[in-house]
């Protein structure tokens, strides 16, 4: 017949994976809370100054990175428990945003992100 340690109910790494699930779950969900604050913070600060505030944008990547590899942990894609288990993650590196351009076929309070480029519609691609 079938041999009940093989069942992998009775695994207790599948039970302690489930506590961390629970842990990730609850710091998730503050996780989406802290993200909603800088969020807000960060759109109040664009609409005042025209600009991103980087100390926002940078800590909201960090968090946006942390929760996504929450999720993937929470959804068994990875085995690598996110931080306090691992490093914090580091803000990819970004431009940043602003309300501001030098280029006249923007349509003033337009917004651009800094990397981006308007098209240039004078020139013909086939030339």
């Amino acid at each position: 017949m079938s041999d009940r340690s093989a069942m992998p109910i009775f695994n207790p790494q599948l039970w302690l994976r489930l506590a961390y699930m629970v842990l990730f779950s609850v710091l998730a969900t503050a996780a989406r809370m802290v993200l909603l604050v800088v969020i807000a913070l960060q759109f109040i600060w664009v609409a005042v100054s025209a600009s991103d505030n980087p100390n926002l944008r940078r800590f909201g990547d960090s968090v946006a990175n942390w929760l996504y590899s929450a999720v993937r942990y929470l959804t068994f894609n990875s085995d690598a428990k996110p931080f306090p288990f691992d490093e914090w993650p580091e803000p990819k590196a970004s431009d940043g945003f602003s309300l501001h351009s030098d280029d006249d076929d923007i349509a003033e309070g337009e917004f651009v992100a800094a990397d981006e480029q308007p098209a240039d519609h004078d020139s013909d691609p086939r030339s």
